[in-house]
């Protein structure tokens, strides 16, 4: 995937994250539910996909106040268990962000508290940050970065442009019928 196509995947997943969310401060007990929820996609998945499995180490972030809440522990010992998930503060030198990040010896699916409300939204954003940390060990090809020479014409940008409309446009419709009738009128 080039680097342009990548960034316009993280910016419709965060636009899909910042809609309807649930409660922050990060609730315990609410991201117990959400670790079920990205088990069940493993689950149902089984690494069939990808040739990899998708599950592994996640930590919920709340950026205010860098409360962590994770599902394993940690290799040096940063958490505390709090029955079946793990908590504490990331510190100040890692960077809060929708990613892969290597943190105390492990190598997590951080994802920013809180997270979306709506179940499509919500496993969207989980499978799609569980994908990122496995992606180096997928099998797939790597990408020429000349393989877009298209955007260097005047063509190309003109019909990217449209692309970003028609992007903004799904990200904004609220209602699914009148989503389909708009996509049918372009």
């Amino acid at each position: 995937m080039n680097r342009f196509a990548f960034f316009l995947s993280c910016l419709a997943i965060q636009a899909f994250a910042a809609e309807e969310s649930a409660v922050s401060p990060l609730d315990v007990n609410i991201a117990r539910q959400q670790f079920q929820a990205a088990q069940d996609i493993c689950g149902r998945d089984g690494g069939r996909f990808w040739g990899v499995s998708l599950c592994g180490p996640i930590l919920f972030v709340d950026p205010p106040s860098r409360q962590v809440v994770a599902n394993r522990k940690d290799g040096a010992g940063a958490l505390k268990q709090e029955g079946d998930v793990f908590t504490g503060v990331l510190p100040t030198s890692v960077n809060i962000a929708s990613t892969p990040t290597q943190w105390s010896g492990v190598l997590w699916t951080q994802i920013i508290w809180p997270l979306p409300n709506d179940a499509g939204r919500r496993n969207t954003l989980l499978a799609h940050e569980l994908f990122h940390r496995i992606q180096s060990k997928a099998p797939i090809p790597i990408q020429n970065e000349a393989a877009n020479d298209q955007l260097d014409t005047l063509e190309g940008r003109y019909l990217m442009q449209l692309e970003w409309r028609a992007l903004a446009a799904a990200l904004l419709c609220k209602a699914q019928a009148a989503c389909r009738r708009q996509s049918r009128m372009r």
